[in-house]
């Protein structure tokens, strides 16, 4: 099942990728929070686990989008509209609740149906080349 998840969202991110994600390519790191209304707990617990860590999500060149019935670019200060309307179909019919993270590349680094502590979120940043390049060069 989590195959065939990750499959379908390599598939999407590709469909969306030159509509939705191209201003971030090369420049942010995204995280798509996609949720259906039956999560929102699941959604408040993840954004609070990245506000009371805001300091790495910014340090890592994250940008934070929230899709619901349309998507949202969430700061720990306000949550607004990015794109009116705009449906990514990026859930999986089975999934109340997925995380993704987006590269600077574009490709889809990590996927979860479940909160993602920022321990594990930063140490797979961390790990990838590209940021390990950034790290050396400041």
């Amino acid at each position: 099942m989590k195959l065939l998840t990750y499959i379908l969202a390599i598939a999407i991110m590709n469909t969306f990728s030159s509509d939705i994600l191209d201003k971030y390519k090369w420049k942010n790191r995204v995280i798509i929070l996609s949720i259906k209304e039956i999560a929102e707990p699941e959604l408040n617990r993840q954004l609070n686990e990245l506000k009371l860590n805001w300091k790495g999500v910014l340090d890592r060149d994250l940008i934070v989008l929230i899709q619901r019935d349309n998507l949202m670019q969430y700061t720990p200060d306000e949550m607004f509209s990015t794109e009116e309307g705009l449906d990514m179909g990026l859930l999986d019919d089975a999934a109340d609740f997925q995380f993704l993270l987006i590269g600077k590349d574009g490709t889809v680094k990590m996927m979860s149906e479940e909160m993602v502590a920022h321990e594990k979120l930063f140490s797979t940043i961390d790990a990838m080349p590209m940021r390990k390049q950034e790290m050396r060069d400041n």
